[in-house]
């Protein structure tokens, strides 16, 4: 199987997502922590270093190239490793029921149950 330079920031995010999901401990340790953490200022580093990117081959002369650099694909891959990276980091809580779903009503008229 041949692997696009698009489809492998994909395979490399769900690969690191199964690792994750296929972890026993539910305790992260601090050097673990620590390490995303960084990877996450890094990720934000590359983030602002696209961004210049971005705007300097905007005041570029863009007749003459072939190809452009797709930065918005390259900015939402981002987001979604830092999503993925915080979302192991900060598991969200099961959350509580809605009291919606109970009824409340238990008292009903003797002539309707008839």
């Amino acid at each position: 199987m041949l692997i696009t330079h698009r489809q492998f920031p994909k395979l490399l995010l769900l690969s690191g997502l199964t690792i994750a999901i296929l972890t026993t401990s539910q305790s992260l340790s601090a050097s673990e922590k620590d390490e995303l953490a960084s990877t996450l200022n890094l990720i934000q580093q590359v983030q602002h270093s696209l961004e210049r990117a971005r705007s300097a081959s905007a005041q570029a002369d863009s007749d003459q190239t072939r190809y452009y650099f797709d930065y918005l694909s390259a900015s939402d891959d981002l987001n979604v490793i830092k999503l993925g990276i915080g979302n192991y980091l900060e598991p969200a809580r099961a959350q509580p029921l809605d009291g919606h779903l109970l009824s409340g009503q238990y008292r009903k008229d003797a002539f309707k149950c008839r």
